[in-house]
């Protein structure tokens, strides 16, 4: 583990120890994650067509 991921790592435990990460918004929902944020904004209407159509690439599929 890096020491970027231990000092992560601690943060979060002092944080959930501390009962700063509950009752968030969206707690025990889940995650929408239909917004393509993650696809090059030149590919997103191309995507968006393969999805509405069926056909989508394989790094797209869940």
């Amino acid at each position: 583990m890096s020491i970027l991921d231990e000092w992560a790592e601690r943060h979060i435990e002092k944080a959930l120890k501390n009962g700063e990460l509950s009752s968030l918004p969206g707690e025990g929902k889940p995650l929408v994650l239909d917004d393509n944020s993650h696809v090059p904004e030149s590919l997103r209407a191309s995507y968006h067509l393969l999805k509405n159509a069926g056909f989508l690439p394989p790094e797209m599929q869940r």
